[in-house]
């Protein structure tokens, strides 16, 4: 059990900093009010304790996933879960969306894994359609606000 979860928390951990590498740009452009755009771009000390700190948010969330799999400890409420905790996390705590996303995604992954397996299938389908309808939300809010 001990050695599933060091390698769960190495491996997730490499992973997830190597994709959050190549994904997240440390530079961006923005406009006032005047329509007059500036440039701007993240110092890199800042932008790879970005990447740490959410590398090792990533980490801990799948190594205590993986725990309560080995477990058998609340798998049919983890859809929800991540759902509840990626909008929660959105609303509250750090209005970021790439955690928020990773959460859904982890959410929707545990929804189907239980779709395949023929369990909890209601909490699998009402945690699919409430990231729907979130993605549906941040598109459409996406679009009004361009």
């Amino acid at each position: 059990m001990e050695r599933t979860l060091v390698k769960t928390a190495i491996y997730s951990f490499i992973t997830s900093f190597s994709a959050l590498l190549v994904l997240i740009d440390r530079t961006g452009i923005s406009e006032d009010f005047n329509e007059v755009g500036s440039s701007w771009a993240t110092p890199y000390p800042d932008f790879f304790f970005m990447i740490l700190k959410y590398s090792i948010i990533i980490s801990i969330i799948i190594v205590i996933s993986v725990y309560f799999i080995k477990m058998k400890l609340f798998i049919g409420f983890f859809p929800l879960l991540f759902v509840a905790l990626g909008l929660l996390n959105y609303m509250f705590l750090t209005n970021d969306l790439v955690l928020t996303l990773f959460l859904l995604f982890y959410g929707v992954v545990f929804a189907i894994y239980n779709i395949i397996k023929k369990n909890y299938k209601t909490i699998a389908f009402i945690s699919i359609i409430v990231v729907i309808g979130l993605l549906a939300l941040f598109i459409v809010f996406w679009v009004l606000r361009n």
